[in-house]
C-alpha cells in the first residue's frame, strides 16, 4: 500500500512538473507582444526587444 501512495506521488509530480515546463516554453515561444500599445505592461515607448531602439 505505501508503494502504491509514492507512485501516485511521483506520478502526479512529473505530471505537474511537465505542466510548469510546457507553460514556461510556450511563453517562451510566444515571445514579446508584436502589438505594442496593446496588453503591454511596460510603460509607453518602452519595449522587450532590444533590436525595436525606444
Amino acid at each position: 500500500m505505501n508503494r502504491l501512495e509514492n507512485l501516485k506521488g511521483m506520478y502526479l509530480l512529473t505530471i505537474v512538473a511537465v505542466a510548469i515546463i510546457g507553460l514556461l516554453l510556450w511563453q517562451k515561444l510566444k515571445g514579446p507582444n508584436p502589438y505594442p500599445g496593446e496588453e503591454n505592461e511596460l510603460g509607453e515607448g518602452e519595449t522587450q526587444d532590444p533590436r525595436i531602439p525606444t
